[in-house]
């Protein structure tokens, strides 16, 4: 819609408002003044017109960058850009660090508490992990593929 018929429909709907209040007005035996009430009228539509034009605004992207990620991952809270950090440390650094490790066992112990209330140490929780993230979770430090954290993380998911 164009500035124009913006204007125009604002000013049409201002003066339906008016007539609209005028004619309630006279019906209800009060004596309202023309010039008056369309100023009233015109000062509320004006305030109106601010408030909507302001907010109806686009809200700006509120993401942040990583610093140093690879393929220009945005990171939405602190947790994910930590999250980041700790794979791509896992992907990339010299020797294996248990960081990738203690996030998965983090995770796992909160998912099974949240929907099962149970604890990693609890009897029959290898069973509802599956082998290969219990041996995961307390085998030590290792790199770990993409693929298999891929699994692993469905895995959790799905508890």
């Amino acid at each position: 819609m164009s500035t124009r018929e913006l204007w125009v429909r604002r000013l049409v709907l201002t003066g339906v408002l008016w007539a609209v209040a005028y004619v309630a007005l006279r019906l209800l035996e009060f004596a309202p003044l023309p010039i008056p009430l369309a100023l009233v009228v015109l000062a509320g539509m004006a305030v109106w017109w601010l408030i909507t034009d302001v907010v109806a605004d686009d809200v700006g992207d509120w993401s942040i960058p990583v610093e140093g990620m690879s393929g220009g991952v945005e990171a939405r809270d602190d947790r994910l850009g930590l999250y980041c950090r700790r794979i791509e440390s896992n992907l990339t650094a010299r020797t294996p660090d248990a960081g990738v490790q203690d996030l998965l066992r983090t995770v796992t112990q909160s998912r099974l508490a949240l929907r099962h209330g149970l604890t990693l140490a609890d009897p029959g929780v290898e069973e509802m992990l599956g082998a290969r993230l219990a041996k995961t979770l307390v085998e030590p430090p290792r790199r770990i593929p993409l693929a298999e954290l891929h699994d692993h993380l469905n895995r959790i998911e799905s508890l």
